[in-house]
């Protein structure tokens, strides 16, 4: 039917100016961490290292880098996001923050456009090459295209920042000098046979990792008993150890070189500096692998503890012991014998304190003397072997008198073994 009047339609509309989340860090920042501030004093970090946003200064923190001509940097992700109910096309950019020659830009962002549907995400990439050992800085802005550039909708800006260093890591033992200017470590007295160990230790004072590097050991009596290489996290120490096994009598001194790895100013050395020695008379199997020292500890009042070890002839000659200058609760036997050439003899010591009494660093003397004798002719003899006869008065004299001459003749080749206990 026809309408003389016409019919009434509402039309119904609604404006909407395009713009992007700038509000909400969370999700801008979902790959990162998210923190109030860089100043130490109100941050609960304890270590700012790197990929984090700080909202009280709008700063991107890229961390510390190590610059390099050709490498891939650092590359972070950030969430754009359209909440609206139009598509909207969003401008990307990065721009140095300054002109000062002080601060770098070394940053570059990709895609350089966005074109993102109502509701949904993006993700824009900013990328740090460092090239120098310098600070950076920049700004990151995403502008949207028609959008209402007094609104915060309208613009996501926030400041880039980052660091160019090196690796570094700083010598913490040995702490002596020698004249040549080079850090010295030196090793105990080691006896042919035994191995001593000493440890090289190094501290990452850097705000990166630092990864080290030793040259191989060309010398015999030196070698890395530990790993030849490790990376020491920022704030943290490494001990790199080497042994000592002498192959002969004398001084032996090697310079040991390390490198920082990408860090072509810093390799360091190291002057290692140790004894081998060689005596005709050593003492094995003490306490603790000791060399010279017998170690008692506590010991109950009236109660003998005693120690086993063995007395080793790295002679060739035959020889006699006899152990001398006991205090009254020291007992060694055998306390004499004799040993043949290259062999051993297990020996006891023994304490018993009869009152309270602390003896520290006391010396046990040893009288080492040669044999005149031979294979055919030695017969091997300590006090604890013991052998009954009778003889006649005449016999005993001639036997005191030929003990006397001996002991007259030892005492002038007398060699001393010193040995100590506590």
């Amino acid at each position: 039917a026809e309408v003389p009047d016409g019919e009434e339609y509402q039309l119904v509309g609604q404006s909407c100016i395009p713009g992007i989340n700038t509000e909400d860090v969370q999700s801008i920042f979902e790959e990162q961490m998210i923190i109030a501030s860089l100043d130490p004093s109100t941050n609960v970090q304890t270590v700012i290292n790197k990929s984090i946003f700080a909202t009280e200064e709008n700063v991107f923190w890229f961390g510390t880098l190590v610059p390099a001509k050709d490498h891939k940097g650092q590359t972070e992700k950030f969430k754009i996001t359209n909440p609206n109910k139009i598509p909207c096309s969003v401008k990307l950019s990065v721009k140095p923050r300054t002109a000062s020659k002080s601060e770098g830009f070394a940053f570059d962002v990709t895609p350089d456009t966005l074109k993102i549907q109502p509701h949904e995400s993006l993700y824009v990439k900013v990328c740090f090459k460092p090239t120098n050992i310098m600070s950076y800085g920049g700004i990151f802005e995403a502008i949207v295209d028609n959008g209402n550039p007094n609104s915060k909708s309208g613009k996501l800006k926030f400041e880039l920042r980052g660091e160019g260093v090196l690796p570094t890591v700083l010598l913490e033992k040995p702490s002596s000098i020698g004249d040549d200017g080079i850090p010295v470590l030196r090793f105990k007295r080691t006896r042919i046979g035994n191995t001593q160990k000493e440890g090289i230790i190094l501290k990452n004072e850097g705000l990166i990792p630092a990864s080290v590097q030793f040259d191989p050991l060309t010398i015999e009596c030196f070698n890395m008993v530990s790993q030849t290489s490790a990376t020491i996290i920022p704030k943290s120490y490494q001990t790199f150890e080497i042994g000592f096994e002498p192959k002969a009598i004398g001084e032996m001194k090697y310079v040991v070189k390390f490198a920082t790895l990408n860090n072509p100013y810093e390799v360091q050395q190291v002057t290692l500096v140790a004894e081998g020695y060689q005596e005709e008379v050593v003492f094995e199997n003490l306490p603790d692998n000791a060399e010279d020292e017998i170690k008692i500890g506590d010991c109950i009042i009236e109660k003998v503890k005693k120690v086993n070890f063995a007395m080793v002839s790295k002679s060739d000659k035959y020889l006699k012991f006899e152990w001398v200058n006991h205090k009254q609760e020291i007992v060694c036997y055998p306390r004499v014998g004799y040993v043949r050439p290259q062999n051993s003899k297990q020996m006891t010591f023994a304490f018993k304190g009869k009152e309270p009494v602390k003896i520290e660093a006391e010396p046990i003397w040893c009288k080492i003397t040669e044999l005149k004798t031979n294979e055919s002719s030695f017969v091997d003899w300590d006090e604890t072997m013991t052998e009954i006869r009778t003889v006649r008065p005449s016999e005993l004299k001639v036997l005191e008198q030929k003990k006397a001459e001996e002991e007259k003749g030892d005492a002038k080749k007398t060699n001393r073994s010193q040995g100590r206990y506590q």
